[in-house]
This record gives structure tokens, C-alpha cells and sequence, in this order.
């Protein structure tokens, strides 16, 4: 095998990478040693060029799953196939399949629960409530009155805007 010439090309894809080697060969696709499972994903580059069958392609791939690995194999081929022929260029440019997908998982922020959802507003005072930290004497649409830890925090009619922040909307002397 190391005697062939052959063409290379790393791909990428969320966190998979793949290295992709092309020879000259009869269309086989091989995977981390294993035969190839039919994706048309994987095989999108070869069919764009019409090369289907005309090369032989071995890849190594690690990390992510399955769908980040797909993406990642049809990246380096489609780059392989570029430095085999530069006339294919222009093709797979139109295909979409030389541009690095970049967009990957989102990071979880402190005080959420992933990385955009927000735990429920009213939670916060049914834990306090729960604990016996938090009295709250309301109604279905009002807050009346609220007392932390004996002391009256605030007396009158009170709401829940939408940012989840207490407004008095008829406040009382106390």
C-alpha cells in the first residue's frame, strides 16, 4: 500500500476529523478497516465529479458520531479529489462541499440548564416556598404579600413581568 501514489485530504465536522486517502482503484470505500455502509453523504463528492467507481478511497476517522463523522469523510474526499484533479473545483465549490461546516455544539452558560434554556421564572420562589424561607399570600393573578425569613419584603399587589423580576403594581405603606 505505501508503494501506490495516492491523494490525501483531511476533512472536518463538528468534532470529527477524518483523513482520507484516494487511489486509483475500482470505487471500494474503506472506513477505520471496515467495508463502507451505504451513505449517500459519503458518497455526494464522488457523484458531484462523476468519479464514482474510478478511485479507491481509505479513511481514518475519530470523534464525534456518526452524522459529524459522515460530514467529516465528505469533507476530505471532496478536498482529495481537488488535489487530484483541480478541475473539480469549481463543481464541489457549487456543491457546498469544500466550505468547512463550522457549526458545532453550543456551550452551556452558568445559570441555565443547557446552553439557551432557562429553568422556569416561578421556580425560584416555589423552592424558597418549599423550604420555608419564602411566604407568599396570592392569589390566581397577584402576589399580595412577600416575607423572607420574617421580614416583609413587600406589600401591595405585586407581578411577575416577563424577565421573571417582581413589580409592585399598587404598593402599600407598611
Amino acid at each position: 500500500m505505501s508503494d501506490e501514489s495516492y491523494v490525501w485530504g483531511t476533512g472536518k465536522r463538528k468534532c470529527a476529523i477524518a483523513q482520507v486517502r484516494i487511489f486509483p482503484g475500482k470505487g471500494e470505500i474503506i472506513i477505520n478497516d471496515k467495508p463502507y455502509q451505504h451513505r449517500h453523504m459519503i458518497e455526494h463528492p464522488l457523484l458531484a465529479t462523476e468519479n464514482m467507481g474510478k478511485f479507491r478511497v481509505i479513511v481514518k476517522v475519530n470523534g464525534g458520531g456518526l452524522s459529524g463523522q459522515a460530514g467529516a469523510i465528505r469533507h476530505g474526499i471532496a478536498r482529495a479529489l481537488v488535489k487530484e484533479n483541480e478541475l473539480f473545483k469549481p463543481v464541489l465549490r457549487k456543491e457546498g462541499l469544500l466550505t468547512r461546516d463550522a457549526r458545532v455544539k453550543e456551550r452551556k452558560k452558568y445559570g441555565l440548564k443547557r446552553a439557551r434554556k432557562a429553568p422556569q421564572y416561578s421556580s425560584i420562589f416555589v423552592n424558597l416556598k418549599h423550604r420555608g424561607h419564602l411566604a407568599i399570600a396570592s392569589d390566581d393573578r397577584n402576589i399580595y404579600n412577600v416575607n423572607l425569613l420574617g421580614i416583609s419584603l413587600a406589600v401591595g399587589r405585586l407581578t411577575l413581568d416577563q424577565l421573571g423580576q417582581v413589580r409592585i403594581l399598587d404598593p402599600q405603606p407598611r
